[in-house]
């Protein structure tokens, strides 16, 4: 697999496996497309997975001339409340929302380049579901955030380009 220049990975979790197999493939690696994939927190045997931010940190490291990274994110819940909803429309927080997550949410609407990398967790029997708890924390941190920009300007500083997709 030397010579796998485009990535596609979609509907997936990105997990400690995802490392070890981009390292054999990564000198020729041009274009990377991430489409609707979560991150875990733990695996089902408790071990540790990689963060958005240290997948980011590993492109900007071993990906040495990317051409073109996109990702397509779907959306992140960040309370329980929001995690729950179940109706058609778009989710509303409501006004008792707490302040920190009220300004988050102003954040990601204003702010180019500031998102929410969606984390999940897996359960007991195979199901997987959103860890909103992990999306305030990351989000918050800005860990995520900071290492995308990063790798933003590495891509862009070799003539590449990136692009998120909110879906």
């Amino acid at each position: 697999m030397p010579s796998l220049r485009v990535l596609h990975l979609e509907n997936m979790a990105a997990t400690s496996i995802l490392p070890n197999f981009l390292q054999g493939i990564h000198k020729d690696l041009r274009k990377i497309r991430i489409v609707k994939c979560v991150a875990l927190t733990e695996s089902s045997t408790g071990e540790d997975q990689p963060s958005w931010g240290s997948l980011w940190t590993w492109i900007r490291e071993a990906v040495p001339e990317p051409e073109e990274i996109t990702c397509v994110l779907t959306k992140a819940p960040l309370t329980g409340e929001e995690a729950d909803y179940t109706g058609g429309d778009v989710y509303i927080p409501p006004e008792w929302e707490l302040v920190e997550v009220k300004r988050l949410r102003a954040r990601l609407a204003m702010e180019e380049d500031f998102y929410v990398w969606p984390y999940a967790q897996v359960w007991k029997y195979g199901g997987i579901s959103a860890d909103e708890a992990t999306n305030l924390q990351m989000l918050e941190s800005e860990g995520d955030n900071l290492e995308y920009r990063l790798m933003l300007e590495g891509v862009e500083n070799v003539g590449g380009t990136c692009e998120v997709v909110l879906c």
